[in-house]
């Protein structure tokens, strides 16, 4: 695994999202040597509702490997937290870059590749039976090369048998 020797020195660096309704935050993180080095969701143990999400969000990128979907390297536990740790992430949530434009909507050419990048990762996760119940820009990462799902809220994910 990609972070098997660096799990015990992971330092939390920069806070990437925090969406208080769900009590999920994400971090990217440094190595003993301050490389970035993965990135750290971070849940609340504060109810069993949160340890839920965090079960069912693990379970959901553990049973979906695929480029598209984050890819999970471990989890931990502190005091007040449970703790996934995902390969590093570098960009944004679709909503961050939007807004980050400040310049008017996006070009098409460049939604056109966005949009085609999205439409295959839920095709990927819909086939292993998993499906979005609610998909808005902020649950999108975009990263340089591609966009991923999964690095953030769970409570979206379902799977499929579940779905009426």
């Amino acid at each position: 695994c990609w972070a098997s020797a660096i799990l015990p020195s992971l330092q939390p660096n920069r806070m990437m999202l925090r969406d208080p309704s769900s009590a999920v935050e994400v971090w990217s993180s440094i190595d003993g040597v301050g490389r970035e080095a993965a990135t750290i969701v971070r849940y609340s143990r504060d109810s069993s509702k949160h340890l839920r999400a965090f079960e069912s969000h693990m379970e959901m990128l553990l049973n979906n490997k695929s480029h598209h979907v984050v890819q999970v390297a471990g989890a931990y536990a502190t005091q007040g937290s449970i703790c996934m740790v995902v390969q590093p992430l570098r960009g944004g949530d679709l909503a961050e870059v939007t807004e980050l434009r400040k310049c008017g909507p996006l070009p098409e050419s460049i939604c056109s590749v966005v949009m085609r990048e999205i439409l295959h990762a839920l095709t990927e996760v819909s086939s292993r039976g998993y499906v979005a119940s609610s998909l808005k820009a902020h649950h999108i990462w975009v990263c340089p090369d591609t966009v991923k799902i999964g690095a953030t809220h769970h409570f979206d994910w379902q799977p499929s048998s579940d779905v009426r």
